[in-house]
């Protein structure tokens, strides 16, 4: 298993180093230019607490998530959530 990171290091690293080439890529749902001020200012609203999280997870009837860093450089992150059938 790799290391286990707080959101809060994940939304700092998120602020910090999200590739602007990377941001066109969000004119596809917002139909709109984002900037780097726009994303971190976004990023840093995502700032929840691990109960936040577990209680939106359980209200929204996920009971298994498994997040994983695909390039080893904390930039390109998948979240994959199952729910009961």
């Amino acid at each position: 298993m790799g290391t286990v990171r707080s959101v809060y290091q994940i939304i700092d690293d998120l602020r910090a180093g999200f590739p602007i080439e990377l941001l066109s890529y969000f004119e596809v749902f917002t139909k709109r230019t984002i900037s780097a001020e726009q994303f971190s200012d976004y990023v840093e609203s995502l700032r929840w607490t691990d109960d936040q999280i577990l209680e939106s997870l359980d209200a929204a009837g996920i009971t298994r998530s498994l997040i994983t860093d695909s390039m080893k450089s904390r930039r390109a992150v998948s979240l994959s959530c199952t729910t009961p059938r």
